[in-house]
């Protein structure tokens, strides 16, 4: 009985791991707009519960510059 257990906590264990990794993300490219030269990503990551995880990863933005990430409710015209 006692190895039984065992290997059914063991069974549960991996399939929480398998769970927990394949989390859904998503991965949009950040264009360049108007000739700023500044592109990169931003990786939504669902966390579950209603919440998402927003990575935002800039390149080219000019040195001692500030570019403050926000996000817009709603749709692009």
């Amino acid at each position: 009985m006692r190895k039984l257990a065992v290997v059914f906590a063991v069974i549960l264990a991996v399939t929480m791991l398998g769970t927990a990794s394949a989390a859904n993300t998503v991965t949009i490219n950040l264009d360049t707009l108007n000739a700023s030269g500044v592109s990169g990503t931003a990786v939504l990551t669902d966390m579950g519960g209603g919440q998402t995880q927003v990575v935002v990863t800039v390149t080219g933005e000019p040195a001692g510059g500030s570019e403050p990430d926000h996000i817009h409710v709603g749709q692009c015209g």
